[in-house]
């Protein structure tokens, strides 16, 4: 069990009250929580919060760059 449904299962929330509380997407969380995607910081902030826990405790779900904006990056310095 990973450190998000851990906390989740623990406050005795679904991934749906969750998702509610967050305003993230109950698929989302479902995908969070299963190791098939990582999110923006944003995101895991909005979970973080909605958990009552540091934002630290939810690092590791954190995308560290996402794919739109190597796009960017790469188009950007094509360019230049």
């Amino acid at each position: 069990m990973n450190k998000l449904t851990e906390h989740r299962v623990t406050q005795g929330l679904t991934v749906r009250q969750l998702a509610e509380v967050s305003k993230v997407s109950p698929t989302t969380i479902n995908r969070l929580e299963m190791g098939k995607i990582k999110s923006h910081p944003v995101t895991i902030g909005r979970l973080a919060k909605a958990l009552n826990i540091p934002l630290a405790e939810l690092t590791e779900f954190i995308a560290v760059e996402s794919p739109k904006m190597s796009g960017r990056k790469l188009l950007n310095s094509a360019a230049a």
